[in-house]
């Protein structure tokens, strides 16, 4: 009776998978560990480069308001203010508006509460001019931000008293302050294609934005993007901003207001060079796995082989069947000694 019993795991296959495990699961662990450093890599650097941004937007702004108050507070001291006669007025504020190109209105109330020069005569002025908002103040006043759709921006007032050298209020000097301002020459940002930077409340409302339509008529309190700005939470993780996208983000808020400055940028686009990265391990990854599976099957061929020959003929020599041709092993090893036996 023939020898034909056979093993149910060749040792060929335990040789390749041993092999495979010592080849492919370092291999592996490195891919996942360098793809993951990476992904932190990259978010610490995304989230790092947006806080830096939202820090110097911030500081920019409140320099920028503090020259704006220091604008009115100059014009306040002058002898043309003091002396709240129009023709005088009139000819100097025109003036401070054209050369500063910031100030949408400039307006003068006497003490006793009349407005006595207007440079906007001929434009509306903001709802709560309806409300008495313009009136003898004796102390710096900054206002809330409104906005009018036929005025295509949002604005606030910055309020400087009027005062005579014997220290009595005369009146107060109004300029009224567009944000196209802010969003162009400060909330204005360089972070790839998605990146942008706006302004909000305290209650979440808009109150600078490269889409006008969203000012004031759009409330974000209810997304990530919101309550990011109150919430301790791991700046390194996305979240979804008021368009339903997930982003990387940084807030903060501006100094003597309740705004705060968001600056968010897409996570599909900052993350882009970490997929690239990704394709490239994976690709490496098949490469070695293939290239491993080619090697260890010609090494454990190379091993595995001459002891199938040396099985096949001890179970030949088992059953007393010695007309077969014996094949020669030409091998130094042990495998050849065992052969020479």
């Amino acid at each position: 009776m023939p020898y034909d019993k056979k093993p149910g795991v060749s040792l060929q296959a335990k040789v390749m998978l041993i092999f495979l495990v010592l080849a492919l699961v370092p291999l592996l662990i490195i891919g996942w560990f360098s793809i993951k450093t990476t992904e932190d890599l990259i978010a610490s650097m995304v989230i790092r480069q947006l806080q830096n941004v939202a820090v110097d937007k911030v500081a920019i702004l409140e320099r920028w308001l503090d020259e704006r108050k220091a604008d009115l507070m100059v014009v306040a001291g002058t002898s043309i203010l003091k002396s709240m006669n129009p023709d005088l007025i009139a000819p100097y504020l025109n003036l401070v508006r054209d050369k500063y190109g910031v100030y949408k209105n400039l307006k003068v109330v006497s003490a006793s509460g009349k407005i006595i020069f207007n440079s906007r005569k001929d434009i509306s002025s903001p709802k709560i001019n309806d409300a008495g908002t313009y009136i003898a103040r004796d102390a710096l006043y900054m206002s809330d931000i409104t906005y009018l759709p036929e005025e295509k921006e949002s604005s606030f007032d910055i309020a400087v008293p009027v005062t005579g050298d014997n220290g009595k209020l005369l009146g107060t000097v109004y300029g009224s302050v567009g944000t196209n301002k802010i969003v162009f020459f400060i909330l204005n940002v360089s972070l790839g294609v998605t990146g942008e930077c706006y302004l909000v409340d305290r209650d979440g409302r808009f109150l600078a934005h490269k889409e006008p339509s969203r000012i004031l008529t759009e409330n974000i309190s209810q997304s990530e993007s919101f309550k990011k700005i109150f919430e301790k939470r791991d700046g390194k993780k996305a979240y979804l901003d008021y368009r339903g996208i997930e982003v990387l983000g940084a807030s903060l808020n501006v100094g003597g207001t309740d705004w705060y400055i968001v600056v968010e940028q897409d996570y599909e686009e900052a993350f882009q060079s970490a997929k690239t990265l990704k394709r490239i391990i994976y690709i490496t990854l098949i490469l070695c796995i293939v290239s491993a599976f080619m090697l260890t099957w010609m090494i454990s061929y190379r091993i595995v082989s001459p002891i199938r020959t040396l099985s096949r003929y001890a179970g030949n020599i088992a059953v007393s069947k010695f007309d077969n041709p014996i094949v020669k092993i030409n091998t130094n090893d042990e495998i050849g000694l065992l052969y020479s036996a």
